[in-house]
């Protein structure tokens, strides 16, 4: 698994930063190649597709039992992050990845082992797991 998630990212990070604005059927060539791809990672996964990854911007204290979410929400099946705003009968610390497990369960805090930061090439906010595999 992690030699597919590893070929998926250093294959974006070659054609996401290496060039411009490209043309359609460049997109569409990338797309053809990273496809399959991805279709294996979720494959192995399959429940990773169905997850929603949380990130809280802000937790508003609204009265004794209640708060409001504001953050951007990433899906194993899209792409992007996506904003939300939604109450919660918990209190939330900002600027930590949630998992949410069940609609009345409590979302599950992945610090530290997942945490949102800016690429330093891109300026986009990218989801960033800690590398386990890694030596140093």
């Amino acid at each position: 698994m992690y030699s597919v998630l590893e070929g998926i990212k250093d294959f974006r990070n070659g054609s996401h930063h290496a060039h411009g604005v490209r043309a359609s059927h460049e997109l569409n060539s990338e797309v053809a190649q990273l496809e399959p791809r991805v279709v294996e990672a979720l494959g192995l996964v399959n429940w990773l597709s169905g997850a929603h990854w949380d990130w809280v911007e802000r937790c508003e204290y609204l009265d004794e039992s209640s708060y409001r979410l504001v953050g951007q929400r990433l899906r194993g099946s899209h792409p992007s992050w996506e904003p939300f705003e939604r109450p919660s009968q918990f209190p939330l610390r900002p600027d930590r990845i949630y998992v949410v497990s069940t609609p009345s369960g409590k979302p599950v805090d992945l610090w530290p082992l997942a945490a949102v930061s800016l690429c330093a090439q891109c300026n986009a906010r990218e989801l960033f797991l800690t590398d386990f595999g890694s030596s140093g």
